[in-house]
């Protein structure tokens, strides 16, 4: 999957890999590039929350009870969890937010 590139033309998108062995996939840095216009009817992504699971269906769990946070919510959530807690398959593992004057950024 290096290099490559993934689309939508719908706000509210989430994107989903899965191996196709069936086997971990190990991601090292995540990079998000978006012009802050619509470009060929496509929706800007100025902001979203990254998840890890090993099962699909946990993204629903995930949905239903960080719908709608923001980088600056998550920041406030991550620091009020206890230090060296596990983070639950549910919860977010990190946060990103584009400003007007980013393309990219790299996490």
């Amino acid at each position: 999957m290096p290099g490559a590139t993934y689309v939508s033309n719908y706000s509210n998108t989430s994107f989903t890999f899965r191996a196709l062995s069936g086997e971990r996939i190990l991601v090292e840095n995540v990079t998000v590039v978006s012009e802050m216009k619509a470009v060929n009817l496509g929706h800007p992504i100025c902001s979203g929350l990254v998840f890890t699971a090993d099962e699909v269906g946990w993204f629903k769990i995930a949905k239903t009870r960080f719908a709608g946070l923001k980088k600056q919510q998550y920041d406030k959530w991550l620091s009020e969890r206890r230090e060296g807690e596990p983070v639950s398959f549910w919860e977010p593992v990190g946060a990103f937010e584009l400003k007007d004057s980013d393309k990219s950024i790299e996490f």
